[in-house]
């Protein structure tokens, strides 16, 4: 098929790479220099296995980048709007770059002859496909061209740090469709998946998505409220209650019970989520349900509590130290690992809290630390708040809070050498026994 990509962030860039492996794709884009960059093989955003996934793609003649500006419809079969869909203040799914992005497609397509299907793959709010892609499209059309264009709706279910296999070996696929046409062309588009494919209206495409990431976020924020629990109680540590809790057959695999279900990552206590999508997804979806008068109890509880953890964790650490003289060394930046989205990391919680209080702090990642200082948290940070070679600064630090949990972290207990040292290990990662002269901390454990 011919494949045009509107938008090359990191769902259509990397939807539009693995698409070209089986068909005809061009990633489509309004600034020169990130289309200049991407045909030379140069990806402008960090993902795992992405840069020889590029040069690969590039080499075989399926994909290029180009310009909005030399964009042409006429022998394409399928337009996916990957273009960003941020929140904003007020909690609200920014709709702007979809409407941008539908506006400057209408000129194109009165020339357009053939079959086209115009599917959204950005995360949008149910009824974006059927009250403002199709209302807008066939306003601006006349009538004999509506026939030839159809509309659906394809989320990604993509995670950060292992988008590329996720695209390629998926779960299942929802094919949200309007008409038999975009149905058709969306079968045709993943027919050489091996995996469930799931056909609904647009509507239920879209809200698939939102539930998806609203109820994984619900299980972080359910867990780090059952570790606030837990820490009120002698001796009981959360990361036991929950090993027991998931060895119930329900929560395993029924394929291989050595090998845990890919849902246990999201079933453990830290310092909350963060990224591009559950934040602004679970915000989108209360506001959508309460723009219809429906309350949203659990959604604003989800919120509430991935909010207020950063600051738990800090009053935490107030028990044992004055904050206000300490040195605290803050590792990791990105929201995970293996990606360097720093978008409403926890990293940014603690920053702006632990300045408040007067603390002197010193911020490390492997990868994403230069990306912090155009961040607006860089604002409570001095220059010297950036340590590319946190080793160093070992010996003068008085608190270190582990926020990501990067493999380079993992030499940490043979890195610390300072007597009564405080490690808040908001991860998990390590236990007590790791730091025999330090006060080990970490959640859900009193």
């Amino acid at each position: 098929m011919n494949i045009k990509v509107i938008g090359t962030g990191y769902v259509g860039l990397i939807s539009g790479l693995c698409l070209s492996l089986r068909h005809k794709v061009k990633c489509v884009d309004i600034n020169s220099s990130i289309v200049e960059k991407i045909n030379k093989g140069i990806p402008h955003l960090y993902e795992k296995g992405l840069s020889d996934l590029l040069k690969k793609q590039l080499q075989s003649g399926n994909f290029e980048s180009i310009l909005f500006n030399n964009l042409s419809l006429l022998e394409t079969d399928i337009i996916l709007i990957c273009v960003g869909t941020p929140s904003l203040e007020n909690g609200d799914c920014d709709l702007s770059y979809i409407r941008a992005a539908i506006k400057s497609l209408i000129p194109l397509l009165f020339n357009v002859k053939q079959n086209i299907s115009i599917i959204i793959k950005s995360t949008v709010p149910p009824g974006t496909v059927e009250n403002l892609l199709k209302k807008t499209i066939r306003k601006d059309l006349p009538k004999h061209l509506h026939p030839n264009i159809s509309f659906g709706m394809n989320p990604e279910f993509l995670r950060e740090g292992s988008a590329i296999s996720d695209f390629l070996e998926p779960d299942r696929v929802v094919l949200g469709s309007e008409c038999e046409i975009s149905n058709e062309h969306l079968k045709k588009l993943y027919r050489h998946f091996d995996c469930p494919k799931l056909e609904v209206n647009s509507g239920t495409a879209e809200m698939i998505k939102y539930v998806n990431n609203s109820l994984l976020a619900l299980q972080i924020s359910a867990v780090n409220e059952y570790s606030r629990i837990c820490e009120n109680i002698t001796n009981v540590d959360i990361r036991d209650v929950m090993m027991g809790v998931l060895l119930d057959k329900r929560w395993q695999s029924n394929k291989d019970h050595n090998i845990p279900p890919s849902i246990h990552n999201y079933l453990k206590a830290g310092c909350g989520f963060g990224g591009s999508c559950f934040p602004k997804d679970v915000k989108a979806l209360s506001k959508f349900a309460n723009s219809h008068n429906i309350k949203t109890p659990i959604l604003d509880g989800v919120l509430s509590i991935n909010n207020d953890q950063p600051s738990f964790i800090i009053k935490k650490i107030e028990k044992f130290i004055d904050i206000s003289k300490a040195k605290i060394l803050l590792l990791g930046i990105a929201f995970k690992p293996e990606t360097d989205d720093i978008r409403d990391s926890p990293t940014h919680h603690f920053i702006k809290n632990l300045s408040l209080v007067g603390a002197e702090i010193y911020v490390h990642d492997p990868l994403v630390l230069s990306k912090l200082k155009s961040h607006p948290s860089s604002q409570y940070l001095k220059n010297s708040s950036y340590i590319e070679n946190y080793e160093n600064i070992l010996p003068q630090i008085d608190v270190i809070i582990i926020i990501t949990n990067w493999s380079c972290y993992l030499r940490l207990p043979s890195q610390v050498t300072k007597k009564n040292k405080i490690i808040f290990d908001s991860r998990g990662i390590f236990n007590s026994n790791n730091f025999p002269e330090s006060n080990y901390l970490t959640v859900g454990l009193k």
